[in-house]
C-alpha cells in the first residue's frame, strides 16, 4: 500500500498491519486498529458490538486524536508529532491484578506493545531518536467500564471491561519521502 506521509493515521495503520502479521501469523485480524477521539472510538466499538463478535474488537491498538503537529520547514521531515497510543484487551471484571497480569498483560498486552515499539522503530516513514523512539509506558489495570480520564476527556469512555497500556510517544518525525534516505 502506498502511504501518504501527511497522514499519521495511515502510517500507524501500516505499522499495526506489520504488528498483526507477526503477532498473529494465522491472519485472524488481531490486533485491530482504530483512531479518533475517544467518543468516536466508543461509537465504533458499539457498532462492532452490534454487528460482529466481541472477539473481533480486541485486542485493539488505538491512536488517540486530537493530535498537534509541529512543523519547522525541515527538508527531511514533514512534521513532528507526539502521539498517544493505547493497546487494549478485554478482561474479566472479577479478576484481581495478579490474574490480569497473568491472563491479559503477559500473554497479550506486553507482546503486542513490544512489537508495536519495534515496528515504529523500524518504520521507513518515521524518525525517532538515534537510539529509537522515546516513550513513556503506563500499565492501565481495571481501565474500562468504570469512569476513566484521557487527556481532558472524563467519564465513561469505553463500554467494555478493559486492561491496557498507554504509550506516550515523543517527537516522532514524519519523513517527507523515500528520497530522503
Amino acid at each position: 500500500m502506498s502511504i501518504d506521509r501527511r497522514f499519521i493515521v495511515d502510517i500507524f495503520e501500516d505499522i499495526v498491519n506489520e504488528v498483526r502479521l507477526e503477532f498473529d501469523p494465522t491472519n485472524e485480524k488481531t490486533p485491530y486498529y482504530m483512531y479518533g477521539h475517544p467518543i468516536d472510538v466508543t461509537r465504533q466499538l458499539e457498532f462492532k458490538e452490534n454487528m460482529t463478535s466481541k472477539l473481533e474488537k480486541f485486542p485493539l491498538i488505538y491512536l488517540l486524536l486530537d493530535l498537534p503537529k509541529n512543523a519547522d520547514n525541515n527538508l527531511l521531515y514533514q512534521y513532528k508529532v507526539s502521539p498517544t497510543i493505547f493497546v487494549l484487551a478485554q478482561t474479566d471484571p472479577s479478576f484481581t491484578s495478579t490474574e490480569r497480569t497473568d491472563v491479559t498483560f503477559k500473554p497479550i498486552l506486553y507482546p503486542i506493545t513490544d512489537l508495536l515499539i519495534q515496528k515504529i522503530n523500524e518504520s521507513q516513514h518515521l524518525i525517532g531518536k538515534t537510539y529509537g523512539v522515546e516513550y513513556t509506558w503506563t500499565d492501565k489495570y481495571f481501565w474500562g467500564k468504570e469512569g476513566i480520564r484521557i487527556k481532558g476527556y472524563e467519564g465513561l469512555i469505553f463500554n467494555d471491561y478493559l486492561d491496557g497500556i498507554e504509550l506516550n510517544l515523543k517527537d516522532l518525525q514524519i519523513i517527507k519521502s523515500d528520497e530522503c534516505f
